[in-house]
């Protein structure tokens, strides 16, 4: 009786020790578990953030295609712009050399009208004579106005 006193006793020992090991092992995963699903929701939360940064990124560069697409017609409407302008100072250039033989070529004569005097015109040409300033009169009310103006409302 003394041995199964003593085996029981043992077995309850063990049986304390295996619970108390279960428990700290049961302990020690709860806290595993926890610190795990806490480095979830931060890792969530992390990639909301970087979801959202992305998607802030996705719409800065759709924006940046685009002002750069317009930056490319502004740039291609100034060349068309330059050429067009070269094509007009190249005419121009050739206007001036033509003009320039011509005068050349007619050894600038003097014209009748450069012989005359001032104020004297060429025949043909009337002096221009400006019409006098409209009369300005009192009107009935006191105040000065020019003839045919409105008088304002009373």
């Amino acid at each position: 009786m003394k041995w199964i006193s003593a085996v029981s006793i043992v077995i309850a020992i063990v049986a304390g020790v295996f619970a108390f090991l279960r428990n700290q092992a049961a302990d020690a995963a709860a806290a595993q578990v926890a610190s795990l699903t806490a480095e979830a929701q931060k890792a969530r939360v992390d990639l909301k953030t970087a979801q959202s940064e992305r998607d802030a990124l996705r719409k800065e560069t759709a924006e940046l295609k685009v002002a750069a697409q317009q930056l490319r017609s502004a740039a291609e409407v100034a060349g068309q712009f330059l050429e067009a302008e070269k094509a007009v100072s190249a005419r121009l250039r050739e206007d001036l050399a033509m003009t320039s033989a011509r005068l050349a070529a007619a050894g600038r004569q003097p014209r009748p009208s450069d012989a005359l005097p001032p104020g004297v015109l060429p025949p043909g040409v009337v002096q221009f004579q400006r019409p006098p300033p409209p009369a300005v009169r009192a009107a009935p009310g006191g105040g000065a106005t020019a003839a045919g103006a409105a008088a304002p409302a009373r």
